[in-house]
């Protein structure tokens, strides 16, 4: 499995799954090219209301993804896990599974004993190094959790599990929900005037204008202006 962020990474995808990051849930684009390679789609969650995690899903033609519970938060502090979305997800779509960006093992362990068909945890040789190498486990770790998923600590167990709903975004996931998520821009010039096509726009971060998913409002539209390549649509 491997996580596509654009389009050219599906191109002669080899692998049997492919996962869209949380940031990408409102990218239809890229998320129905995913669908469209044949290969089992697993899909996280974060910061996701319940009307984009419905809206995503009426794309996919029948499709039936793993959608992943998951707080858009890195490093994910244990309060903010709420691992009990697990279980509130599976009422209704029971392929349901967790994204863990929390450091160690503890709410991992605890999503798969409240029923999480997968878990998808960072893992690294190179502890130390930044970034998501800070909250990842490492082999010692990966094999603990392996080998005693249920064996967890009550005490990290209730932090872990929360009380929150699905759809809730945190306060944790507000930053990162703007920062990670995509607008419409402008590909390149565009002159006061022109018919806008779907090659003269692209999917650029921070998501502070137009949504990937409504593409279509934009496209086949005459230019009210000239726009310059990054401007928004």
């Amino acid at each position: 499995m491997a996580s596509v962020f654009h389009l050219d990474a599906l191109n002669a995808y080899p692998y049997d799954y492919v996962k869209i990051a949380s940031a990408d849930i409102t990218y239809r684009g890229l998320i129905e090219a995913a669908a469209g390679t044949g290969a089992h789609l697993i899909v996280s969650t974060g910061a996701a209301t319940l009307e984009e995690v419905n809206r995503m899903l009426g794309w996919l033609d029948g499709e039936q993804p793993t959608l992943l519970v998951c707080t858009l938060s890195y490093p994910c502090a244990p309060s903010d896990a709420h691992v009990c979305r697990v279980e509130g997800l599976r009422v209704s779509w029971p392929d349901t599974g967790y994204s863990d960006h929390t450091r160690g093992i503890t709410a991992a362990s605890v999503a798969f004993e409240r029923g999480a068909v997968l878990v998808e945890k960072h893992f690294t040789i190179t502890p130390g190094e930044g970034g998501d190498h800070d909250f990842a486990i490492g082999p010692a770790e990966l094999r603990w959790l392996v080998e005693d998923t249920y064996a967890v600590d009550p005490i990290g167990w209730r932090t872990v599990y929360g009380s929150a709903s699905f759809g809730d975004i945190q306060p944790a996931e507000q930053s990162a929900r703007r920062l990670a998520r995509r607008s419409i821009h402008a590909a390149g010039y565009i002159a006061a005037g022109t018919i806008v096509t779907e090659e003269m726009v692209t999917m650029l971060r921070p998501g502070v204008g137009r949504e990937p998913w409504q593409v279509d409002e934009v496209i086949g539209q005459r230019a009210a202006h000239a726009y310059a390549a990054g401007d928004l649509l």
